[in-house]
């Protein structure tokens, strides 16, 4: 028995630790897009990245800019599925691809819409 509980117990504790970073890199910076890439075409970089923005802050809120718009908004991050939900004018929903301290990959998840997928860095 104490042979099942011991890994099990490493393996939740690195699991909650993983989490734990996605949030800390997260709420680490400005993220800016830098390529969006649509229905798995080659990744086409942005025009402008300093009008396109968003800053995860540490209590669940967030500050975006899109082509010179200012919003705020509210977001969540689910560990177990690795969805990051942004609640502000409208819901936006990212499926986290990858992500570390300088780059992170998410893909717009709608049904019924073309698949978008943006890179963003500090």
């Amino acid at each position: 028995m104490k042979k099942f509980i011991f890994p099990l117990l490493l393996f939740f504790t690195i699991f909650y630790i993983n989490a734990q970073d996605v949030k800390k890199i997260l709420t680490s910076g400005k993220w800016y897009v830098t390529f969006t890439q649509e229905n798995g075409q080659q990744p086409e970089p942005a025009e402008n990245k300093d009008d396109e923005w968003i800053i995860f802050l540490p209590d669940g809120k967030a500050q975006e800019e899109q082509f010179g718009e200012s919003m705020s908004s509210k977001w969540t991050y689910s560990k177990t599925t690795k969805i990051i939900t942004i609640d502000g004018v409208e819901q936006k929903i990212l499926k986290l691809i990858d992500i570390n301290d300088k780059k992170m990959v998410v893909e717009l998840v709608e049904s019924g819409q073309e698949s978008m997928i943006f890179t963003y860095e500090k």
